[in-house]
């Protein structure tokens, strides 16, 4: 058997920018450069986000929804993914930029959604009845915004962020789905054409400084030990730089009265950031995720000093530790309460979230 042996280093120097220039030289005058470094490409640059609207999510993905990324939202029904699409959309048009729904499902309201904080009237509304057609609608929105890039690049001017959201995923068909009968074998077809279209826009979404983020659903595989799987393939999977799988944990209640739930949100997948242990969230029904609900249970178990928790019990009532604080400020034992007291105290919120979001540091 031939021994291996190790190359040599080579005794001719060659400096990376001489052989970077020496390949952009081979490009036609004119041509886009197809050769760079990769810390003057920024290829995997995620310095700017999109507010997820909840701490609990900001912290769990490193600061929100990544820019020039795609990013898959995966649950059962009625767990709060059009919530988190809303409240994304709103975080946007706060920002300035534009945010496009891609709504398959249909089954918005208008005046939920705009409790949310979301202009609806400009969030624009891409219809499409099948996967086929959502990802043209998507393929056109990634067109005018290259062209506007490419334009206000010329006048050295940066373009406003655009969310693209797509609800959902797992909720639209594959055309060969609609346009045959209904028993009709179909050898996963949606998953081949997910798998081809995400391949084709990944790149260019990254390109444009796009935030794409998309609803998705589970289902349980046949047979065996029944795997829980989202929709979709290998697609999602290989082409989204965060996955985040939410599953409902309990009910919140004020008294006896049920008044929303809570989610544990958990990283399947991040190519943004290292890895974050679960958070948990609540979302309180007709209002949207409770930040307030973060901070209740996250206070109950954090200290602030002298071995105090940020949240104390004290009989009937609940009380606020505060650092430079000289006394605790007492409010109803419940997350509502909580919410109402930092509703009029916006510094000691920024305080208690600054807190929160730090351990993520």
């Amino acid at each position: 058997m031939a021994k291996r042996t190790k190359p040599k280093p080579s005794k001719i120097a060659v400096a990376p920018q001489d052989y970077l220039s020496g390949l952009l030289s081979l490009r036609k005058s004119g041509d886009p450069p197809d050769y760079a470094t990769l810390e003057a490409a920024r290829f995997g640059d995620v310095s700017e986000r999109i507010s997820t609207g909840s701490l609990a999510l900001d912290k769990l993905t490193g600061g929100g929804w990544p820019v020039g990324r795609i990013t898959e939202i995966a649950a059962w029904e009625g767990v709060g993914k059009s919530t988190l699409m809303d409240q994304a959309a709103a975080q946007c048009q706060r920002l300035g930029g534009i945010a496009v729904l891609v709504d398959s499902e249909r089954g918005r309201d208008i005046e939920y959604t705009k409790s949310l904080g979301v202009d609806t009237g400009a969030l624009i509304l891409a219809d499409a009845d099948d996967i086929e057609e959502s990802f043209e609608r998507i393929d056109e929105v990634i067109a005018l915004q290259d062209a506007k890039r490419l334009e206000l690049e010329k006048q050295k001017k940066k373009p406003p962020p655009l969310l693209i959201l797509w609800d959902s995923l797992g909720g639209t068909p594959a055309r060969a789905e609609l346009e045959g009968a209904p028993d009709d074998a179909h050898v996963s077809p949606a998953a081949r054409v997910i798998n081809m279209n995400m391949k084709r826009i990944v790149g260019r979404i990254a390109q444009n400084r796009i935030t794409m983020v998309f609803a998705n659903h589970f289902y349980k595989t046949i047979g065996g030990m029944g795997q829980l799987v989202a929709y979709g393939g290998k697609g999602p999977r290989y082409y989204t730089s965060l996955r985040l799988w939410l599953t409902r944990t309990g009910a919140l209640k004020v008294g006896e009265n049920e008044v929303g739930h809570s989610i544990k949100a958990a990283l399947r997948k991040t190519r943004v950031g290292p890895p974050r242990p679960p958070e948990t969230l609540g979302l309180v029904h007709g209002a949207g995720i409770d930040n307030a609900y973060t901070l209740f249970e996250w206070g109950k178990t954090h200290g602030v000093a002298d071995g105090h928790k940020w949240v104390e019990n004290r009989g009937r009532f609940n009380y606020l530790v505060v650092p430079g604080q000289p006394e605790s400020i007492v409010f109803e034992r419940s997350f509502v309460g909580l919410g109402a007291l930092l509703a009029e105290k916006p510094d000691i919120y920024a305080q208690l979230a600054g807190a929160y979001l730090a351990e993520a540091e």
